[in-house]
C-alpha cells in the first residue's frame, strides 16, 4: 500500500480561490491608502510655505513664487511661472495647486467651471 503525498485539485483550487478573494478585498484598500498618502505630501508640501506667505500678506505685499520659495512638485501640475499663492482684497488669502503629474489614477480633476 504506497501513500499518495501531495494536494488534490480540490484543494489547490480552494487555496487559488482564498487568495483571489483576499486580492478582491486588499487591493482597493491599498489604492485607497495611496490616495490618502499621495494628498497628505501634497498638503504637507504646501505647509512648508505657509509662513512665509502669511509673512508677506501680513505686510501687504505681493506674493509670488519667489518671494515664498516656491519650488514645484511631482504631485502637482503647479509651475515656476503661475502664482500659487492668492491674495484677496479682505487681506485673506490662500495656497493652491492642483493633482496632477505622478497622482494616483483614482484622483480625478473636477473642473468647477461644470
Amino acid at each position: 500500500m504506497t501513500k499518495n503525498a501531495g494536494f488534490t485539485l480540490i484543494e489547490l483550487m480552494m487555496v487559488v480561490a482564498i487568495i483571489g478573494i483576499l486580492a478582491v478585498v486588499a487591493i482597493p484598500v491599498y489604492q485607497d491608502y495611496i490616495v490618502k498618502a499621495q494628498i497628505n505630501r501634497a498638503v504637507g508640501e504646501l505647509s512648508a510655505y505657509k509662513a512665509p506667505f502669511e509673512e508677506r500678506a501680513g505686510s501687504g505685499g505681493s506674493v509670488t513664487n519667489n518671494d515664498i520659495g516656491y519650488n514645484p512638485s511631482s504631485l502637482t501640475t503647479g509651475s515656476q511661472a503661475i502664482n500659487i499663492g492668492t491674495l484677496n482684497p479682505d487681506g485673506s488669502g490662500q495656497l493652491q495647486v492642483t493633482m496632477g503629474g505622478q497622482r494616483p489614477p483614482k484622483i480625478v480633476r473636477v473642473d468647477p467651471t461644470c
